[in-house]
């Protein structure tokens, strides 16, 4: 509760409501209503050439996951205990991007709903191993812009200090994604 109203006071969010049951596990619900007077950032727009890119670094969620599940502790720096959102960097980048998302359920499980929610495919720059590939939970940001956008993007992830990291192109075609589902 505390963390939730901590984020709420950090994004000037107000709350209105909540509903409490029993129940044998933790069940959390968020629920935001918002209006923007800007371009809002959806899965659709992807064009054939397009760019496709990360934020941060992923897959420590996964093992950190796993080490929980163990009965561990993580450290206090986890994504887990205080998650780092790229606001900023958002805000700078959005009127130059075509599409995003957050990466919730594996950089794969999301390239696999952009590819579907665009009816493209993926041409990978390099290999991404499987267990990098399908952590979830990373907190950062799936991103895709035209390659004529690259420069600024770059320049505006150092101005944020947001690490970036491409991972393909959008083509024609379609994604499978070959990650198992791991929502628990």
């Amino acid at each position: 509760a505390d963390g939730i109203k901590d984020a709420a006071c950090d994004y000037g969010i107000e709350i209105i409501g909540g509903d409490t049951i029993g129940n044998v596990k933790l069940d959390i619900s968020v629920t935001i209503v918002s209006e923007t007077d800007g371009r809002t950032l959806t899965r659709q727009g992807l064009k054939n050439g397009d760019i496709l890119a990360y934020t941060g670094r992923i897959g420590t969620s996964a093992r950190e996951l796993r080490y929980l599940m163990a009965g561990g502790k993580v450290h206090s720096k986890s994504r887990f205990v205080r998650p780092r959102l790229r606001q900023r960097f958002i805000q700078k980048t959005g009127r130059h991007l075509r599409c995003g998302m957050d990466i919730s359920d594996g950089l794969f499980s999301d390239l696999g709903k952009l590819s579907k929610a665009n009816a493209k495919g993926i041409a990978f720059t390099k290999k991404i191993p499987k267990p990098l590939g399908c952590s979830g939970e990373e907190y950062e940001m799936l991103i895709a812009f035209p390659p004529g956008k690259a420069r600024t993007i770059r320049r505006l992830a150092a101005l944020t200090r947001t690490p970036l990291r491409i991972v393909g192109r959008a083509k024609r075609g379609k994604f499978t994604n070959r990650c198992k589902a791991h929502h628990f």
